[in-house]
């Protein structure tokens, strides 16, 4: 949902249609992953980063229906791939033309970033052709995330770097991916996705990024299959570097049985393992209680796949009465 866009989809004009692909299954009696059924002719790749680990065990079982993918774009096809060592490694699967971005010289890229409320940076062309642009979006990935679709929308010729610049400056971003939540508190409340290692990285990231001096707060509900799994632990070793204290809500209990469901103790333990101020949350009231009593110094980061206990509708308030200017 973008606050961008009347709806979450819109059925055109143009013989173009925008689909954006999803890697898990159809349902439990279709084990194709749902991109499977796009047939493509235009593909951008964002990343290659094991997840899902409850239908996906493996890396090579992750990886396998991207090298599927991939094999499927027409021969005069195009590949938009971020330049990622995993990435690197099934891009030999397609015949498509490949248009590379996010690294280095021969592909498109950010330089001359300037981060802020509203951001700066220059899109490179790979022939070094240079685009001022400009984003209200926080985080070095939204602007990688740019980059990629800058290169995709350019490369097809569907649109000019004049309309590519105004939209990019104007577009308010996803719900969710790094909203802004309070106005008047002097301790922001941002919520984010964090369906996975990566996504959730990304967005502490940023939150150091765009706040260095601020202590980092961040309420943690680990809905997805993979935060709750046995198997995925060792996301907790690294997820929380530059947090200054993580609150963790209860694992829900949806689909438990399917697979090694982590316990709260196992989690939070595991964290601290990590040399983070861990601690567990039982609910929304005691997550409420523990933010009531904060400096003011801080930047609250909510961070989720889930309802996160209602925390995203009622925190703002409270923290506009408790910490409002």
């Amino acid at each position: 949902i973008s606050p961008s866009l009347p709806a979450t989809g819109r059925w055109g004009r143009s013989p173009e249609m925008i689909l954006e692909g999803d890697e898990y299954i159809v349902g439990p009696n279709d084990r194709r992953s749902k991109f499977a059924l796009y047939h493509p002719r235009r593909l951008l790749l964002t990343s290659l980063v094991h997840d899902h680990v409850n239908v996906f065990p493996t890396f090579a079982e992750y990886e396998a229906p991207f090298r599927r993918l991939l094999r499927s774009l027409p021969s005069e096809g195009l590949a938009v791939l971020r330049d990622h060592p995993a990435v690197r490694e099934v891009a030999g699967e397609t015949r498509a033309r490949i248009v590379w971005y996010g690294g280095g010289e021969g592909g498109w890229r950010a330089q001359d970033e300037v981060f802020g409320d509203i951001s700066r940076f220059d899109l490179v062309a790979p022939d070094g052709a240079r685009t001022p642009m400009t984003t209200g979006l926080l985080g070095a990935h939204n602007i990688e995330n740019i980059v990629g679709v800058s290169a995709l929308l350019l490369e097809a010729g569907l649109v000019d770097r004049e309309g590519l610049v105004r939209a990019v400056s104007t577009f308010e971003g996803i719900r969710r991916r790094l909203d802004r939540l309070t106005r008047t508190s002097c301790i922001p409340v941002i919520e984010g996705f964090g369906s996975s290692w990566e996504k959730a990285r990304s967005a502490i990231e940023a939150m150091r990024l765009h706040f260095p001096d601020r202590r980092l707060i961040v309420v943690f509900e680990p809905h997805t299959f993979s935060w709750r799994s046995r198997d995925a632990l060792d996301w907790y070793d690294t997820v929380f570097e530059g947090a200054h204290r993580v609150l963790i809500l209860p694992p829900p209990g949806h689909g438990a049985e399917s697979h090694h469901q982590s316990t709260l103790a196992e989690i939070v333990d595991r964290t601290r393992a990590a040399s983070v101020d861990a601690r567990p949350v039982m609910d929304a009231a005691e997550a409420l209680e523990a933010l009531s009593t904060l400096s003011g110094d801080e930047v609250v980061l909510l961070l989720s796949s889930g309802p996160l206990a209602g925390l995203p509708d009622g925190l703002p308030a409270l923290f506009e009465r408790l910490y409002g200017a």
